[in-house]
């Protein structure tokens, strides 16, 4: 137990986003059990909807902390080589065929979105 309180202390010194991160999800899963325990469906439904939004107030935290570690490594990095993809394709198409006996009419469309970034870091000035 003492060593799991120590261990604690030493990952929120070093990962203090993460760490707020952990703890909002252990106090939110405490929270919703006993809600659940409770089986009033109001309340449950009022939980289910705070928790879609504490998902996307996470999700939207894990991007800004992965942001400041890349620009933490590009600070410390001798070169860095960053290389950004981004490709937005929609298309559609209509092809009909009409005959006496059997008409035809084919829709499609299609949509693709790709963005892929790159990074290479190379050496470190600290060392």
């Amino acid at each position: 137990m003492k060593q799991e309180k120590n261990t604690n202390k030493v990952i929120k010194s070093l990962f203090p986003i993460h760490s707020m991160i952990f703890d909002n999800i252990k106090k939110s899963q405490v929270i919703s059990e006993t809600i659940l325990e409770g089986g009033n469906i109001l309340k449950i439904q009022a939980e289910l909807n705070k928790k879609r939004a504490e998902a996307e107030m996470n999700e939207l935290n894990a991007k800004v902390s992965q942001e400041l570690a890349i620009a933490h490594r590009i600070a410390n990095a001798v070169d860095v080589e960053i290389e950004e993809i981004y490709e937005d394709d929609n298309s559609g198409k209509v092809v009909g065929n009409f005959n006496e006996k059997n008409p035809n009419i084919e829709l499609g469309g299609e949509n693709r979105k790709v963005a892929k970034r790159i990074y290479r870091f190379k050496g470190n000035i600290t060392t």
